[in-house]
């Protein structure tokens, strides 16, 4: 056959990706004991990462025109990160989020830890303790600890998913928009693309 030309267009679904890779840790993690808070704290820095790609994704279909200039106009004043992201999702679209609990909330909190490993510093401690005869004292105070358990990993893996899937049905029962958010976030194809034959070579 003759070659040609041919022009290919896509797009990656980053939050997909995110997701998937999240899934894959949580089943090591399941196989694991001693070493499994290792792996929940991998898992729950990829749901919130997830969470702030699946922003972006919406963001590029509702509002492209600020999505292109994403970088610049979320780094300052009223609209400074995912929680600005948000809400100017909810300005353009009129969906609504309660922010006041779960899973918001959840979801806010893992910010905490993503940005403790994203701005990872030496924590540096100090205390004063009790220490009991014949036994030995606790030697660390280790913050992020404070977020890290299987009931933590639990409700920011279930957490995270309801609060995408909510704006992702809430996105998909408007006329407007239904078109570009039919079906589950997080399931579905990973990437896609088109391509248009041209001259032959």
């Amino acid at each position: 056959m003759t070659p040609r030309e041919s022009t290919i267009e896509g797009e990656v679904y980053t939050h997909r990706y995110l997701w998937a890779s999240l899934k894959r840790v949580r089943d090591v993690a399941a196989e694991k004991d001693e070493d499994a808070p290792f792996f929940w704290l991998s898992a729950m820095l990829l749901a919130y990462l997830t969470y702030e790609a699946y922003l972006n994704y919406v963001g590029d279909r509702v509002a492209p025109e600020v999505w292109s200039g994403e970088k610049e106009v979320f780094s300052k004043g009223k609209y400074r990160g995912e929680e600005a992201k948000l809400r100017k999702i909810e300005e353009v679209t009129g969906i609504r989020v309660d922010k006041a609990k779960r899973p918001y909330q959840t979801v806010k909190k893992l910010k905490k830890v993503r940005d403790m490993l994203v701005h990872g510093k030496v924590e540096k401690f100090r205390f004063d303790t009790v220490v009991e005869e014949d036994t030995v004292p606790k030697m660390f105070q280790i913050t992020l600890e404070e977020y890290v358990s299987k009931s933590q990993f639990d409700r920011a893996l279930h957490d995270t998913e309801q609060l995408i899937e909510h704006i992702q049905q809430e996105l998909g029962s408007k006329w407007e928009y239904d078109h570009l958010f039919p079906g589950k976030a997080l399931v579905g194809s990973l990437a896609s693309s088109t391509g248009n034959p041209k001259k032959k070579i």
